[in-house]
């Protein structure tokens, strides 16, 4: 009796076509988070400590960091796009 392969995380009562569990989607997105987290905390690190060279003739444009950090984390449409593609491609099992 030959039986058919069963897709990772799928439970036998569950079936090869059920949802996946949404724990690992979840913990995917925090991440990404935590990522972005640590760059933010290391540009502002770099920017209190470290010695900017800037490249333009004028010199570095001068910016507040709270104002920048709000006008980056603004930008819904990077949210939509990553949270969107980790979610499809997580929910129909499209993962490596």
């Amino acid at each position: 009796k030959v039986r058919a392969p069963r897709m990772e995380g799928a439970s036998a009562a569950e079936g090869p076509s059920a949802w996946p569990s949404p724990v690992g989607l979840c913990l995917g997105l925090l991440s990404v988070a935590v990522g972005q987290l640590c760059v933010v905390l290391y540009h502002f690190l770099y920017l209190r400590l470290g010695k900017v060279t800037p490249i333009q003739k004028e010199g570095a444009q001068q910016y507040k960091f709270l104002e920048g950090l709000r006008t980056h984390l603004a930008q819904a449409e990077g949210f939509a796009l990553l949270g969107g593609y980790l979610a499809g491609t997580w929910m129909f099992r499209l993962m490596p």
